[in-house]
């Protein structure tokens, strides 16, 4: 052993991510041997701009990985409870949210404001301890895509092994978007009996088709905003925005481009999901598993069911959050950003003591700022050239972009091979460039731009595997979909024209037509 400390290495990328919750994820980690007996792995993560890096000492991600699989091997209901684990955290993070979001927040003291403040903190780091602790079963080798893939290889092949693949990696119940699409179909549907609205919503722009619904048909606008209103956290994230009527009405109007009859999108979406169990239950007679291969068998779509409704827990509660921020934000004489951005004890000493916020320091903040966890301190944070100096000097160079004219992934969602023009999106400010028909090129897919997902001819990911974000939002789309390339985004760039073989999980850069 030479003895050289290993350095940090880049895991994952994500947008829009500001301090607030920078902290509040990796705080997270501290608590996984109190709540699940498990060693803490050094995950951080590096800010730019709130364009962040997850950074990790991978030996010590893969150790927790390590000693978590095989707990999983020995009882695999060490799963089903941390799932439990974050449906209960969840569900109580968003009654307290809920509690202050329902408040008069300009009537609450500063000392009252600072305990929301921490005690939100607390509890969304609580979730985070769950939410992390779920894609730690997709590091390296994935635990769930590994163990369902060699038993039913073991049993079955060709069109039938995919088929078996596809039955037992459908989420085991909707998501809250599926929910909200549901619901907005079924609005969508009573909005086409009226006479002369469904033209409008189909030639004119959402915007005017807004308008006029709101002009001439208030109580079917009254339903929309009232749909608006229950669902606009759904694609909140950490920072937003909320959706309001026209983000739902341009959905609507994606459904009138596309010709979608609602009636007949809902009544196919219950019969594949009926159909999905009735396969499930012929596949276990037939496939007659063992008992752990059951319970992976059975695990799974729970597994595909949890990673996205533990988010749809913490963006409901980060958009409750605004409201708090913003009273912060108000008193304090500073920008909803500037809020976010600045360490708890600066806004405590500001709102308890009449200090003042250090508005040069929230600016070095925003610039760079690096999250890492420590034995001693928990989770330190460096700001400005500290952050720097940490990136330049203990995280470990990121490869160059490859130049192959083949890109290799996993087939997440299938497809014939279908050919566009790539758009890289990864945060909700590069939505505007994605046409109907692109390429989708992302790190990673969040909600925060399902809206570009719906106009893609095709999905690729540098990361992810077939139970991430990405790979649940395209089979529910029909949409072809290569996950787990890692280099997608180094190699291509806007404007590139590519053929995508989701089945092979290749994707091909082609020779631009000019």
């Amino acid at each position: 052993m030479s003895g050289k400390k290993e350095k940090w290495k880049v895991i994952a990328k994500d947008a829009n991510s500001p301090l607030l919750r920078n902290k509040i994820w990796v705080d997270s980690l501290g608590l996984w041997p109190d709540l699940f007996d498990l060693p803490t792995p050094k995950l951080g993560i590096v800010s730019r701009n709130d364009q962040i890096e997850y950074v990790a000492v991978t030996s010590t991600w893969k150790k927790a990985g390590e000693v978590f699989f095989q707990r999983i091997r020995q009882t695999p209901k060490v799963l089903e409870e941390a799932i439990e684990k974050s449906v209960a955290w969840g569900e109580e993070l968003n009654r307290f949210t809920q509690t202050f979001f329902d408040s008069s927040l300009e009537s609450a003291t500063a000392e009252e404001l600072v305990a929301y403040y921490k005690k939100f903190a607390e509890l969304q780091s609580r979730e985070y301890a769950c939410g992390v602790l779920l894609p730690l079963l997709d590091v390296e080798n994935p635990f769930m895509e590994t163990e369902l893939s060699a038993f039913l290889k073991s049993k079955l092949e060709g069109a039938k092994l995919d088929d078996a693949y596809a039955t037992f990696t459908y989420p085991a119940f909707d998501s809250v978007a599926q929910e909200q699409e549901k619901s907005l179909l079924s609005l969508y549907a009573e909005l086409l009996k009226k006479p002369g609205l469904a033209q409008i919503i189909s030639k004119e722009s959402p915007q005017q088709a807004l308008e006029y619904l709101k002009r001439t048909h208030p109580l079917e606008f009254g339903k929309l905003s009232s749909h608006a209103k229950k669902y606009c956290w759904v694609y909140y994230v950490y920072s937003g925005p909320a959706y309001t009527e026209q983000e739902f009405m341009e959905f609507i109007s994606d459904y009138a481009r596309r010709s979608v009859d609602p009636l007949r999108e809902l009544e196919e979406k219950k019969r594949k999901r009926e159909e999905n169990e009735g396969k499930k239950r012929k596949y276990l007679e037939e496939l007659k598993p063992d008992e752990f291969n059951a319970e992976i068998l059975r695990l799974t779509p729970l597994v595909v069911w949890a990673k996205p409704r533990r988010k749809d827990y913490q963006s409901k509660s980060y958009y409750h959050a605004e409201k708090l921020m913003r009273e912060i934000a108000r008193r304090l004489s500073i920008t909803l950003d500037q809020a976010r951005s600045a360490p708890i004890e600066m806004l405590e000493n500001a709102l308890e003591n009449g200090g003042k916020v250090n508005e040069s320091k929230l600016r070095e903040i925003k610039r760079i700022h690096a999250c890492i966890p420590t034995d001693i301190y928990g989770t330190m944070i460096l700001i400005g050239n500290e952050a720097s100096e940490f990136v330049l000097e203990q995280v470990e160079e990121k490869a160059g972009a490859s130049e192959a004219a083949e890109i290799k992934g996993t087939c997440a969602s299938g497809g014939t091979p279908v050919r566009g023009t790539v758009k890289i999106i990864n945060s909700p400010d590069q939505l505007g460039k994605m046409n109907y028909g692109d390429v989708l090129v992302s790190v990673a897919t969040t909600p925060s731009i399902v809206t570009a997902m719906k106009k893609a001819a095709a999905i690729v990911t540098d990361q992810g595997g077939l139970t991430c974000h990405a790979a649940i939002v395209s089979r529910e789309l029909g949409v072809p979909c290569v996950v787990g390339t890692k280099i997608a985004t180094a190699s291509l760039k806007d404007g590139d024209l590519v053929e995508v073989d989701a089945m092979k999980g290749i994707v091909r850069k082609l020779e631009n037509s000019g």
